[in-house]
């Protein structure tokens, strides 16, 4: 009587279990997605590095819609969305900081570049003058006379400060005049000091019929103290420019 051979089982001896092999490969790409989305972080260290968000959420978005195709485990699936999560913070944050935080130093710098243009037409350039040698003095007018006389380099640099043409045509303006932040050209962040360049109109009496405009380009220092959160404003330049274009 022929009796029948029993099914080889040498189908299986060089393979794994499929399931498990499925699976180790699903829960690499959820790795990977959170890989992604921690590489997306960099983003918050300047704007220079905004393309790593971009790349992490692209890689998380991708891994994500293959894994859903692929009916990957409940585990692996929390962990990508993880790493997507991060991305999308990533990408949201970094620049809507970036834009909050240049628009918080460019309302500073405007209000500080209007008041050394007021303080000049008030008649007190020397408040003007010591802002740009040494913005934390702080003299008042019964101290000018201490001042000057303390040095004759100050004595010169006043001097020479009040005789230029636009520190005294900034002075012929009337107590009606207005001075207006035309513009905010440019803002420079580096690692120690952010540099605003602002324009400025000052106009005289605006109900006049003759009323004069007088542009003025500053360009404003923001430093920080050792140890201190207090911001420190320097005017660095000033220059009366010709009329720009509107």
């Amino acid at each position: 009587m022929n009796s029948t051979p029993a099914p080889s089982n040498s189908q299986f001896t060089n393979h794994g279990d499929p399931i498990s092999n499925a699976s180790f490969r699903l829960n690499s790409l959820a790795l990977l997605s959170f890989v992604f989305g921690i590489f997306s972080l960099l983003a918050l260290l300047g704007q220079t590095w905004w393309y790593c968000a971009g790349i992490g959420l692209l890689g998380c978005t991708l891994i994500l819609l293959h894994m859903h195709r692929a009916q990957n485990s409940r585990v692996g699936m929390t962990l990508a969305i993880v790493g997507l999560a991060i991305s999308l913070m990533a990408t949201t944050f970094a620049p809507t900081y970036y834009f909050l935080r240049q628009a918080h130093i460019q309302r500073q710098a405007a209000a500080i570049g209007q008041q050394w243009l007021k303080s000049i037409m008030d008649g007190e350039p020397y408040i003007a003058l010591v802002a740009m040698e040494n913005p934390e003095t702080r003299i008042i007018k019964a101290d000018l006379q201490d001042f000057l006389s303390s040095s004759s380099k100050n004595h010169r640099a006043y001097k020479q400060f009040v005789s230029q043409k636009l520190i005294r045509s900034l002075t012929n303006f009337s107590g009606n005049s207005q001075i207006h932040l035309h513009t905010t050209e440019n803002i420079v962040n580096g690692a120690d000091a952010d540099i605003v360049t602002n324009l400025y109109a000052v106009t005289d009496d605006e109900n006049s019929q003759n009323h004069k405009t007088l542009f003025v380009r500053l360009v404003i220092e923001r430093t920080f103290s050792p140890g201190s959160k207090i911001p420190l404003w320097k005017i660095l330049r000033y220059r009366g420019v010709a009329r720009p274009r509107a």
